[in-house]
């Protein structure tokens, strides 16, 4: 568990550069009232020492959240609450849902830059 903290703390000022904010497991890039939303997914596979974790995308669009039931416009949506998502494999070839597998005694910086990669 402490791995997967690690990580997400090592890409905080990263993305952070880019006009990220974070929340949770989950970063935020707001545009106007709308948001593009990175999330990082533990597997529920991971075990003590192996982690195993995806990134899904999102696009949540104020309009459209307007239009629905439950509308919250200053709370920064889930990502099950974005009106468009995908996982990282839909953007890598061969790969339609990719997942990370990262140990303890792995090189963390490694696995950053492979994570910024695909980002």
């Amino acid at each position: 568990m402490a791995v997967f903290k690690e990580l997400s703390k090592v890409l905080t000022p990263i993305l952070k550069t880019m006009g990220f904010s974070k929340k949770g497991n989950s970063f935020y890039l707001k545009v106007g009232k709308n948001y593009g939303v990175i999330n990082l997914q533990k597997s529920r596979e991971s075990e003590k020492d192996i982690i195993k974790f995806t990134i899904n995308f999102g696009v949540y669009s104020d309009v459209l959240g307007q239009l629905q039931y439950g509308y919250n416009s200053s709370a920064k949506p889930g990502i099950e609450q974005c009106h468009w998502g995908a996982r990282v494999g839909e953007f890598m070839p061969r790969s339609p849902d990719y997942w990370w597998y990262f140990n303890a005694s792995d090189n963390l910086s490694s696995l950053t830059s492979n994570v910024m990669e695909a980002v």
